[in-house]
């Protein structure tokens, strides 16, 4: 009797062994976006952990939220170790060999503005003579060359939320956020006593990108992407984070694509 319970302790052990031995290592999905809704105060709930749940369910790979501060991700990249970076777009870290998932999220920088601001659409010269908050170190092509020249002034902040205060107390006019924060709920409270002045200054599409050697994962991590865009859970999820103009930023169709000439 002995004898037949150690047996059947053994096979489990060996059962639970192989298993393990069988399940692939989790793969971080590095986020140095610091902002709701990619990476929120409530662990767990941010959009960049739903990517990761979704992209666990759909595949045979688990996925995990890491997130990173932009030197740091630097030297990661030029370590040589395989890394993928979430919501990021090839054109922000130039001279990286990259490979780009299918675009999950269409984004765009839009200039914001307290509520009672007179101006209607976007145009640098509607903006001449005004106060601009621009992160320091920033580079807004969008703006040039009025900016370099004084046409619009510059003040400098050392991140979003500065620049939000700036705002909300009149020191400055105008600053710059992205859509994807601008309509997610978290921004509720804030968006209610501002304005979104149309069209947008800047459009682009986020992604995962491989580097070193991650790009092996790009099938898996492709079909997975296909298979949660079409998903119940997927799309509960997004409208939990925000209302219907933050979900149609997922909607991210050829025809747009090419509208817009994002490639």
């Amino acid at each position: 009797m002995r004898a037949t319970i150690y047996l059947c302790l053994l096979w489990a052990l060996s059962a639970c062994s192989s298993t393990t031995q069988h399940q692939p290592p989790a793969l971080p999905l590095y986020v140095y976006h610091d902002m709701p809704p990619f990476l929120m105060a409530d662990a767990g709930s941010s959009l960049s952990d739903l990517v990761a749940t979704s992209l666990s369910h759909f595949s045979r790979q688990t996925f995990n939220v890491e997130p990173i501060g932009r030197p740091a991700l630097n030297q990661l990249l030029a370590s040589g170790k395989p890394v993928l970076v979430l919501w990021a777009n090839k054109k922000w870290l130039p001279g990286i060999p990259l490979k780009s998932s299918t675009p999950i999220l269409l984004d765009s920088d839009i200039l914001v503005a307290l509520k009672h601001n007179a101006i209607i659409t976007f145009s640098r010269s509607a903006l001449a003579n005004s106060r601009f908050c621009a992160i320091r170190g920033h580079h807004y092509s969008h703006l040039e060359p009025d900016l370099s020249q004084a046409l619009i002034n510059r003040i400098d902040a050392d991140n979003h939320q500065q620049c939000l205060a700036l705002l909300k107390s009149g020191q400055v006019d105008y600053i710059q956020l992205e859509r994807s924060f601008f309509y997610n709920d978290a921004f509720t409270l804030e968006r209610n006593n501002l304005r979104a002045i149309e069209p947008a200054m800047d459009s682009f599409t986020r992604h995962i990108l491989m580097a070193n050697g991650a790009q092996e994962h790009s099938p898996l991590i492709n079909a997975a992407l296909q298979q949660l865009k079409t998903s119940t859970y997927w799309q509960t999820g997004l409208s939990q984070l925000g209302s219907e103009r933050f979900v149609n930023l997922f909607d991210v169709g050829l025809e747009l694509l090419q509208e817009l000439e994002i490639h």
